[in-house]
Parts: structure tokens; sequence; C-alpha cells
């Protein structure tokens, strides 16, 4: 974003549509209907998982716990992303837009979603600490996540998600390779003169990699943790505490996948079908923590039948009242 605000002229100098007309992007163009309607189901499908997942946490009188607060935001981080991505990919797959002539409003879009993937980033790392901080008890950090504390870390992710977003690239779809690049003439044959060093998003690289190099340490000390105090209590690992190992592993897993494809994605330009593949990969590395959650986590599996049974049983009582009025009106 920091290139669009502040150096208009390199931004206008880079990003210029001007090589070819209206009519001649549109023609380079291809329409993939399949693909971009499987893209947008699939939008659909975890951005409902999303919204009931956070249903979930939200009714269950534990929004109120740490761990669920960081949950929740990076739940609506990850909603906001996967809508975002997931409209914008089928749309333009559907119709073969290109990224010229509304470069400027894609540009800006895809700020708005590193934003977004920078509070997960973030989001997801303090929900390990704070794990790792319920287990070993070190002095002062506990206390620095309990009650009104805990919203100066959530301040503190946006933040960075602020900062991110302001350091990284925007990048565009195109209908003519299937992939997001900030690169506008990637795989455009007529511009192969165009160096593809001056549009790689270093801070989206530096970002993922080190997110990806990040998480799976924590995670492993999380696991080591969990065990050690099993053991140092002379007992073994219950199955919810393995479950919950199980859940914690698929999310840092999915996550750093997604986090290292889009870094290869900005260094490397893929094949068409090895860009639809990575998209698809990319779109199921957001909505996957959601469906693991509702599937897996047993306490919002049980919070999510719940909320279920209780629309039945108000549905039923309804009815029954319903029938007892008409009754004694008879």
């Amino acid at each position: 974003m920091e290139l669009y605000l502040l150096r208009r002229h390199t931004f206008q100098s880079l990003y210029n549509c001007s090589y070819l007309s209206d009519t001649e992007w549109t023609r380079l163009g291809t329409p993939n209907v399949l693909f971009g309607t499987l893209v947008i189901l699939g939008g659909i499908f975890f951005s409902v998982c999303y919204v009931l997942a956070m249903l979930v946490v939200y009714r269950a009188h534990r929004f109120q716990l740490t761990g669920n607060k960081l949950l929740f935001c990076g739940s609506v981080m990850y909603f906001n992303s996967i809508c975002t991505n997931a409209s914008l990919t089928g749309y333009l797959s559907i119709t073969g837009s290109m990224p010229c002539p509304n470069i400027e409003f894609l540009y800006v879009i895809r700020c708005a979603e590193e934003f977004s993937w920078g509070c997960v980033s973030v989001f997801m790392v303090m929900f390990i600490v704070y794990r790792c901080s319920e287990l070993w008890k070190p002095r002062y950090i506990p206390e620095a996540f309990e009650g009104h504390r805990t919203y100066y870390w959530i301040a503190a992710a946006f933040l960075y998600g602020l900062v991110h977003s302001f350091f990284a690239r925007g990048d565009f779809y195109s209908s003519y390779t299937y992939n997001w690049s900030s690169n506008l003439f990637d795989g455009i044959m007529e511009f192969q003169f165009v160096d593809p060093s001056v549009y790689i998003s270093y801070a989206t690289i530096v970002h993922n990699v080190g997110f990806a190099a990040t998480i799976f340490p924590l995670y492993l000390f999380l696991t080591v943790s969990i065990w050690w105090k099993g053991e140092s209590k002379g007992g073994k690992m219950s199955k919810t505490q393995k479950m919950n190992i199980f859940v914690a592993f698929l999310l840092c897993l999915v996550t750093s996948i997604y986090a290292l494809i889009y870094a290869y994605m900005c260094l490397f330009q893929l094949s068409e079908n090895g860009a639809q593949i990575a998209c698809i990969i990319k779109q199921l590395g957001m909505g996957a923590p959601a469906v693991i959650h509702l599937t897996m986590n047993k306490t919002v599996n049980a919070g999510l039948l719940q909320l279920f049974k209780k629309k039945k049983v108000t549905n039923v009582t309804v009815l029954a009242d319903k029938a007892k009025t008409d009754d004694s009106s008879n």
C-alpha cells in the first residue's frame, strides 16, 4: 500500500495499462465458468463454517476466556479474507477478466486482504504462546493475557496487520494465467521484456516464511509441554489432550502450507493448471481451520449441536402452543 499511497509515480510506471487498449486487455482473458463456480461455492461453504464457529463461541458464554477471544478475532479475519478471495477469484474467472482497467481497485482490495492475513498470523502465534504460558505459568506472562489486557494483544495484532499491509504489495488475478501475481504482465508473451523482479513483494515473502518458521517450533514446544506435564504428574495424556494436539497440528500444517505456497507464488511463475491448484490449496488453507474446529474440537462440536437442538426445540414448542390455541378456540 505504501507504493500506491506514497510513490504514485513509481506505481503508475510499474502498473501501466496503457501498453494495450481496454479491448486488447479484455481479449487476453479466458473465462472459466467451472473453476470460478467451484471457487465461489467453496468460499460460501467455508464462510458458513466460520459463521457457525463464531456463533458457537459467542453464544456459549465462553467469550470472556482469553483463548476464545483470540480465536474469535482470528476467525473474523479469516472470514473476511476468504470472502474477498473467493468472490474475486470466482467472479474474475467466470467473466474472464484481466487486471486492467480496474487495476487500482484490485490493488487496494488485495492490500486490505494482506491486512487480514497479517492479523490471522499474529493471532495464531499469540494463541499458542498463551497456551504454553497456561501450562508453564512463567512469572508475569499469564497475567499479561488476562482480563482487559487481552484487548491490548488484539490491538497489537491489528496494528501489525496494518503495518504489514502498508509495506506489502497488492497482487492481481489474471484469467490469462489463472494466477494471483503482483506482476501485471505475468505470463503474457508480448511482455517478456519486463523484469519480474521489480514486482516481488518481499514484505509478503518475509512474513509468510517467518510465520511458517515460527509456528511449528511453537507447536512442538506446546506438544512437548503437554506431554511433560502429564508425565510429571504420573499419568498419561487424556484423549482430549491428544485430540487438542492433533487439532493444533492440523491448523499449523494447513496454515503453513498456505503461507509457503503464497510465498512461492510471489517468486515463481506457475503453469495454468499449477496456478489453479495453488488457488484451491490457498482456499483450503484459509477455510480448513473452521472445518477442523467444527468437526474435531469437542467444545465447539458440542456447542454446534446444542445450537441446532435449541432451534429445533423452539420450533416444536411454538407449534405445540399454536395447536393448543387452536384447540381452545374450537
